[in-house]
């Protein structure tokens, strides 16, 4: 699940198959794990709302929702961070592309019409490839870790620690 992938893989998940090597893909049901990596107000703002099209400035695979393979590359590539999420995703009708490729995706939606997601692949770093949807509708479940400092509810209920009772007797 995706909660045991955060808790117990957070910093040494080894990501799925690259989308070429998954076998028996179905674009109607095979989905995938991906991770996404932003600033805490805008993963909170995700919980509420949704996840929105990053449009604006130089969206080198076109319109969309951006995600990796792996989260240690994610924070790499992320433009804020502080939060990450971790998604299944159902990817759909794929396009897989490589450098030459990229001139035909980059800073448009065009694509859309035809295509749910652009899957790039790194032509020397696989690890780091990653992919774009064209809606939050293909993000079947997700989970948002916020990290510290931006997350003070940890150390607020003494969750830093290891315990056997609770400070609010609840459990």
């Amino acid at each position: 699940t995706l909660e045991h992938i955060m808790i117990f893989h957070f910093n040494t998940h080894t990501p799925t198959p690259r989308w070429s090597d998954v076998p028996s893909k179905d674009q109607l049901t095979t989905t995938y794990i991906g991770f996404n990596c932003t600033d805490a107000p805008a993963a909170v703002n995700i919980a509420y709302t949704d996840f929105r099209l990053s449009t604006t400035r130089s969206q080198m695979l076109g319109h969309g929702i951006y995600v990796t393979r792996s989260i240690f590359h994610t924070q790499f590539k992320a433009r804020r961070d502080g939060a990450v999420i971790c998604a299944e995703i159902l990817m759909g009708r794929i396009l897989e592309i490589e450098n030459d490729e990229l001139e035909n995706v980059s800073n448009t939606n065009a694509w859309h019409q035809t295509f749910d997601t652009i899957y790039y692949h790194y032509p020397r770093q696989p690890l780091r490839d990653e992919f774009c949807i064209k809606s939050n509708e293909q993000i079947l479940k997700w989970i948002i870790y916020i990290e510290p400092p931006s997350d003070t509810n940890v150390a607020r209920y003494g969750l830093h620690t290891e315990f056997t009772d609770t400070k609010c007797r609840c459990i």
